[in-house]
């Protein structure tokens, strides 16, 4: 029989759990999971929370947020503490060699009739759960899938590699802005950069409030045929529910703005600060589940106006730089919308984007990224003309040192390239990649100067860098 030995990160993680049960013992435990997709399991299961909770032992706000995540499984595996955990990222190992959590029945490997491997893998160190009195066990994996699994995968990422160049004097690093590395890295003389080496595995950055964002469904991929197409000189029509985290900004009558923004949460957008900064008292509400602006065909116009929901803003936030000066502040063109009340996710019509979280995702930008939004400015220039449906465009990010300067910000477009003219100022910056081990999308950057430059396509399009940006925005995000 395989048991896990327990080290002594192991043994102060749960005298820590333990502790903060003890002096709260007005908690109460969830039974079972509330959402379908997660299964109480114990934390050593769920990596996503386990080797976080193993590094940030005294964090009282993790604690918190971890006794947040306790639920009562439906049959008592053993007494170590459990969590909600995605089905997703549940893991469990035999003999230090992966293996994936399957009911019996679906385990080839194991059969009733060998009584003897039976009950070596469904005692309680190798039982992962049980959902609907049914057992899932810790089943040896064929190590042929696994192999042909990494192969795709490595493969896969290697599609749209990163812009931030290696570094010559150390393996396995990139060179990146220093506030986007959250692992290992070297000093670069000279310079606000460093050499961060990539971390093994796709751990959530150590911010306390990034394992609340990483709890809800983010990124859905409608159509993943379209993942790596070729590059899209003018915008191309979107289908419905494509980018379902699309936000549509809504001013009061006769103000000159047409902005977009993204729902990153229920209850928070995140757009361009000058979509914001002058409209504050004009800015009143945000629309979601929007696609065509002119609302939809007779035929259909009932169903369509019914997934589109109006939200009054409750907190405009605008991004303070620690030197807080009037230019500053200007250069920085980030917000965040909190809503009156969250929005109500409907699968394929409303839901969030997923944000650079992990520590690969956070060092990590696509050479190419999709941008989308229905081609307007918030100036609303007479140059585009207006676009009834979303539309979107594949944009390669360009190194220009002239014109993106700082850590915050990238370049795109230009160059006979899509630039920004299908999207809208505030929208998003997008790309397929691997969060927490499943295809999602990853918002990268916010759409700065928007469509100004439709008149001069040759001219890279700026944009500013979401990652750069993260603790801030978490440390806005009133979650838990």
């Amino acid at each position: 029989m395989n048991t896990p030995r327990k080290t002594a990160a192991d043994v102060l993680l749960f005298a820590s759990v333990a502790l903060v049960l003890i002096s709260n013992i007005a908690a109460s435990k969830i039974q079972g999971c509330d959402q379908s997709e997660h299964r109480c399991v114990p934390i050593r299961f769920c990596p996503l929370y386990h080797k976080q909770a193993r590094t940030q032992q005294s964090n009282g706000s993790f604690e918190k947020q971890l006794l947040q995540l306790q639920c009562d499984p439906e049959g008592k595996i053993d007494k170590t503490f459990h969590v909600c955990c995605p089905k997703r990222n549940i893991e469990c190992t035999l003999g230090n060699q992966p293996a994936t959590c399957k009911r019996l029945g679906q385990c080839s490997s194991l059969s009733a009739r060998n009584e003897h491997k039976w009950k070596e893998h469904s005692n309680a160190t190798n039982l992962c759960y049980i959902h609907k009195s049914q057992n899932y066990i810790c089943c040896p994996t064929d190590e042929s899938d696994g192999r042909r699994r990494k192969r795709s995968t490595d493969n896969e990422l290697e599609q749209y590699p990163s812009v931030f160049p290696a570094c010559s004097h150390t393996r396995g690093a990139f060179l990146v802005p220093a506030v986007l590395c959250d692992c290992e890295y070297t000093m670069v003389r000279g310079s606000s950069k460093v050499c961060c080496k990539i971390p093994p595995s796709n751990l959530l950055i150590s911010h306390p409030k990034a394992i609340a964002l990483a709890q809800g469904k983010c990124g859905t991929i409608l159509n993943t045929e379209s993942l790596f197409t070729v590059r899209i000189h003018k915008g191309f029509d979107t289908d419905r529910g494509e980018y379902p985290w699309m936000v549509l900004l809504v001013y009061k009558a006769n103000t000159k703005a047409f902005c977009a923004g993204t729902l990153i949460h229920p209850r928070y957008v995140l757009t361009a600060a000058h979509c914001v900064r002058k409209f504050v008292s004009k800015l009143t509400k945000v629309r979601v589940g929007e696609h065509n602006l002119w609302r939809c065909d007779d035929s259909s116009a009932k169903e369509c106006s019914a997934q589109v929901q109006e939200i009054a803003i409750e907190k405009h936030i605008l991004y303070k730089p620690e030197a807080s000066t009037d230019k500053r502040m200007i250069q920085h063109d980030v917000a965040l919308l909190k809503l009156q009340q969250p929005a109500e996710l409907v699968p394929g019509v409303v839901e969030p984007i997923c944000l650079p979280i992990t520590r690969r995702l956070l060092m990590h930008l696509p050479s190419t990224l999709t941008i989308t939004g229905w081609g307007k400015t918030e100036h609303d220039r007479p140059t585009i003309a207006t676009n009834r449906s979303l539309l979107h465009a594949h944009i390669p990010v360009v190194q220009d040192s002239s014109t993106c300067r700082e850590d915050y910000e990238f370049c795109a477009g230009g160059s006979d390239a899509s630039n920004t003219c299908p999207g809208d100022s505030g929208g998003p910056y997008q790309s397929q990649s691997f969060y927490l081990d499943d295809k999602r999308y990853v918002q990268y950057g916010v759409i700065s100067g928007g469509s100004r430059f439709c008149d001069g396509p040759d001219r890279a399009s700026k944009a500013m860098l979401v990652s750069y940006y993260i603790p801030w925005i978490l440390d806005m995000m009133d979650i838990v």
